[in-house]
């Protein structure tokens, strides 16, 4: 039977290939994610400090889930997706300025500067609220001497 021009919209004109995602890790600490390759069988993907490795892309959502270029789950939301490929050829690397962000709920690193710097501000409110208190101090203080000036010169 000829394959009519409106079956062929569903053939593949090539093969399909296992495409794999490149992962970066740029923590500090090795990390691994589990994920289910088939019902009842788990996979185990670990990538070293500062180091990469090959997914199948299948796994992609899995590892992150993506919306409107932010990152906001997943397993692994911090590793940096850097581009996807067929095994063997170089990946078509992802630019950095049009990689997803991560969620500042999911960036430990961010929540901690963002605490670093609420408690730095707080050190600065009470600096300035002790500075503060010490002006109006010497200011009650200059008044009630420049008073006790006033007093013991009309008392002479």
């Amino acid at each position: 039977m000829a394959a009519t021009k409106q079956n062929r919209i569903f053939e593949p004109e090539a093969p399909n290939e296992q495409l794999y995602t490149t992962w970066y890790n740029p923590l500090d600490v090795v990390t691994s994610v589990d994920i289910m390759t088939n019902p009842g069988k788990w996979s185990r993907y670990r990538i070293q400090p500062k180091s990469r490795t090959l997914i199948p892309s299948d796994y992609d959502y899995a590892i992150q889930v993506v919306r409107d270029g932010v990152i906001h789950g997943g397993m692994a939301p911090l590793w940096v997706k850097e581009g996807t490929a067929p095994m063997g050829t170089a990946p078509k690397l992802i630019p950095e300025d049009e990689r997803p962000q991560v969620h500042p709920a999911l960036d430990s690193s961010l929540s901690e500067a963002k605490a670093a710097e609420e408690i730095a501000l707080k050190a600065f409110q009470t600096k300035v609220a002790a500075e503060n208190a010490i002006v109006i101090a010497a200011d009650i203080i200059k008044r009630k001497s420049d008073e006790s000036d006033k007093a013991k010169g009309k008392g002479k």
